[in-house]
């Protein structure tokens, strides 16, 4: 989604591009930095965490199982697609605001920007205790890559 009561920018970490790195720093999360051309793909998803909760996400991989995740609120973040924009000649304009459902799509590269970038399931939880978290709206998802952002990334 796109507004956020309860948190600030700060506590959404900060993200920068410097001499062909980029950087996420966080105050309770791992940093990570990427090489550019390490980059095999950049995407974005929402969740259901918001409004007080991050619940913007960017995703950096260099490959299937090497996944780099930034909230979108951090610090930096619009200046750091900008310049890797021009770096990549690439559109990077976000598209998911005001999602405030599960929701997911490439950024680059462009032969399958705009496809979505996660499949999302719904675990089914039977018994009691699943009945009382569908009551109560609390449900268990599975995101896993589309078939094209599986195939990119090997």
């Amino acid at each position: 989604m796109a507004t956020r009561a309860a948190t600030t920018r700060s506590e959404s970490g900060r993200l920068r591009l410097e001499m062909g790195v980029i950087r996420y720093t966080h105050t309770f999360l791992r940093p990570w930095a990427i090489e550019v051309p390490r980059l095999r793909l950049i995407g974005e998803y929402t969740d259901e965490s918001g409004p007080y909760a991050d619940d913007w996400f960017l995703l950096f991989s260099t490959g299937e199982e090497q996944l780099y995740e930034a909230s979108v609120y951090a610090d930096g973040t619009h200046a750091v697609l900008s310049e890797l924009a021009l770096t990549l000649r690439a559109d990077l304009t976000l598209g998911l605001t005001f999602r405030t459902d599960l929701a997911s799509r490439v950024l680059w590269p462009p032969e399958i920007a705009g496809h979505p970038l996660f499949e999302y399931r719904e675990l089914a939880q039977p018994g009691v205790i699943g009945g009382l978290k569908r009551i109560l709206g609390l449900r268990e998802v599975q995101a896993r890559f589309t078939d094209a952002v599986a195939e990119l990334l090997g």
